[in-house]
């Protein structure tokens, strides 16, 4: 079933269309939703939205998630805030939780991907919420909703797997779209190439 979750998410793959796109970004917190928009890369306005998502998280089974849902309305609320209609948005993208193994990049979220955070979590954890709170509000507006490097991004080297144990394997995660932002902002400004860089990373938090 996971195996499916990443093979079924990476075919369908967003590529973006030329000009300027209005994005709404989403990253559930345990006690609050980060939420921002950008047109491409300008940060239009950014707040983060008091609720404790904990509580839904350990009744994430049965919670309905949909258009009327409070984290949901709590966005919308926002939007109407900063004067930006939802018919105006052109994706959707969320931090992705805990999954299977994937490759890093972008990931159109489709209902196996919901369903594995929703019923078979590796880890409950209010990230677990962002992709089927992308895909709800992107099914409505009938945009798309993604989910990019999530939190098992895992290149890792066959190496770094090994244990000693061969029916034991190193899981490989780590807040890779933090990470990976910041390796790429510091390649740029030395004029060093992403994939000839070296650097050592270290998340603080």
């Amino acid at each position: 079933h996971r195996l499916r979750l990443a093979v079924a998410a990476r075919e369908g793959r967003y590529t973006m269309r030329d000009g300027k796109h209005m994005i709404l970004a989403i990253n559930p917190g345990s006690t609050s939703i980060k939420i921002a928009v950008y047109q491409d890369e300008q940060d239009i306005e950014e707040q983060n939205l008091q609720l404790k998502m904990m509580d839904i998280v350990d009744n994430f089974q049965t919670y309905e998630m949909d258009w009327d849902s409070e984290p949901v309305l709590l966005i919308r609320a926002f939007l109407d805030k900063i004067g930006v209609a939802p018919q105006e948005l052109d994706m959707v993208v969320a931090r992705g939780g805990p999954a299977p193994p994937m490759k890093s990049g972008a990931y159109r979220v489709n209902e196996l991907f919901v369903n594995t955070f929703r019923y078979e979590p590796l880890v409950k954890h209010p990230s677990i919420l962002g992709p089927e709170m992308a895909y709800v509000m992107a099914s409505h507006l009938g945009i798309t909703p993604i989910v990019y490097d999530a939190d098992s991004v895992d290149e890792a080297d066959e190496m770094e797997h090994l244990t000693g144990l061969p029916e034991i394997r190193r899981t490989i995660t780590s807040h890779n779209l933090n990470g990976k932002l910041m390796c790429l902002r510091l390649s740029e400004k030395l004029g060093i190439p992403y994939p000839e860089a070296r650097f050592i990373v270290v998340h603080l938090g």
